[in-house]
């Protein structure tokens, strides 16, 4: 006999954190604050960084001249946490140019890396996005890294984090 997939939503609501939600609820942290910091560091301490003209999951199709773009992309790892699971994220906020050897657009992505990691930890604590679903328990900077020179696609810098969910985070739906 099947399940009633209203018992499996129910139940997975109290069980099981869900991404979607919580990578939804960064790239609009990042939209709504990253361009006014951006601004207030090229003001302030004459730095020149370029607007960001994209934001996404990673892999998505980049427009032409979308360039710098921020995509974001998690990795999860799910553990017993009480009577459900909790869900711990590797999420990666990559800021990309296209494929370029630039020493200034490698600068240029490592300082928006940074002020976007300073955007996110500004959020570090318990979230809910528009819905009030709480999309993460906590979410913390771990660091930086280069994309992969073999990346075919892009080049840049990606901020690091880690982002944990305990049950019924960023809840499935519910009527």
């Amino acid at each position: 006999m099947a399940a009633n997939p209203a018992d499996i939503i129910a139940r997975a609501n109290l069980y099981l954190g869900r991404t979607a939600p919580a990578l939804d609820h960064v790239l609009r942290l990042l939209k709504q604050d990253l361009p006014g910091t951006i601004t207030y560091v090229n003001t302030n301490f004459d730095r020149g960084l370029p607007a960001v003209k994209q934001w996404d999951y990673a892999k998505a199709r980049m427009e032409d001249d979308a360039f710098p773009a921020i995509m974001v992309s998690t990795a999860k790892q799910t553990v017993e946490f009480g009577a459900g699971h909790m869900d711990t994220h590797n999420v990666v906020v990559w800021v990309v140019y296209e494929r370029t050897e630039s020493r200034k657009q490698i600068r240029e992505s490592v300082d928006i890396a940074e002020l976007a990691t300073a955007v996110l930890h500004y959020y570090k604590d318990a979230q809910t996005d528009p819905d009030g679903r709480v999309v993460w328990n906590d979410f913390l900077p771990t660091g930086l890294s280069p994309i992969p020179p073999d990346f075919s696609n892009y080049s840049g810098y990606a901020a690091h984090f880690q982002m944990r969910q305990t049950p019924g985070c960023g809840l499935w739906w519910t009527e």
